[in-house]
């Protein structure tokens, strides 16, 4: 009997950036099941201060605190407008999902609310797609997705950026002007072969910066951390 597509959720930072790279990766290898998309609008220290800090974490579930935060936002709503659209979110939050995503950026070190230790903390615990979920962090910010000067770039491991540059928020635009296609993103990678190239690469560059033999596909999510921090 064929298996039954998967019904996904993913929980991003912003509304634009993640979800346009999702949907491209969705296109591009024509991925079966449904997709929904949510953005958290804030960073990911907001949401471990909001949903981890002095709270039982055996009892977090990450669709919950969202819909109790898009209720709260709903009572709060002043236009009919607001409101259908809120509660489309909270109907979305409220379905069965197999698997769970959660994109967010570092943010490091241009936010002061940095934390490696909560940073740690969130990476342990959203571990697995099929129950509580699973944390992808962006390295500094998802515009690094887009940072390639050709596809494929045999410079990509070397690619490396400063902290006064994301302190001066100097990052997204140096992307611009560095990556092909330069501020046409959405002309990036156009096929198949691209993304699956630009894949291969991160892969490549996750080993490269963990400095670990490379003894399966990917790197614990954990030791890319404790290399970028």
């Amino acid at each position: 009997m064929a298996s039954k597509p998967a019904n996904i959720l993913i929980i991003s930072e912003g509304a634009v950036a993640e979800e346009a790279i999702m949907r491209k990766l969705q296109k591009a290898y024509g991925l079966d099941g449904k997709f929904e998309y949510t953005s958290y609008k804030t960073n990911i220290y907001v949401l471990y201060n909001q949903m981890f800090a002095d709270k039982d974490i055996s009892v977090l579930d990450i669709q919950s605190h969202l819909r109790t935060k898009e209720e709260k936002a709903y009572s709060k709503a002043t236009t009919d407008d607001e409101r259908v659209k809120i509660a489309l979110m909270i109907d979305i939050l409220s379905r069965n999902y197999s698997e769970i995503y959660l994109i967010f950026d570092i943010e490091s070190p241009q936010d002061e609310k940095y934390c490696p230790l909560k940073i740690r903390r969130m990476t342990m615990y959203f571990n697995d797609a099929t129950d509580m979920g699973k944390l992808y962090i962006s390295y500094p910010m998802v515009e690094s997705f887009y940072h390639m000067a050709s596809i494929p770039d045999v410079n990509y491991n070397t690619y490396t950026t400063q902290t006064n540059m994301l302190v001066k928020k100097q990052y997204k635009q140096r992307v611009r002007a560095e990556s092909r296609n330069k501020k046409y993103f959405d002309r990036f990678a156009i096929n198949e072969d691209e993304c699956t190239t630009i894949i291969e690469h991160n892969i490549t560059k996750a080993w490269h910066i963990t400095t670990k033999t490379r003894d399966k596909l990917i790197p614990d999510s954990i030791d890319i951390l404790e290399a970028q921090l």
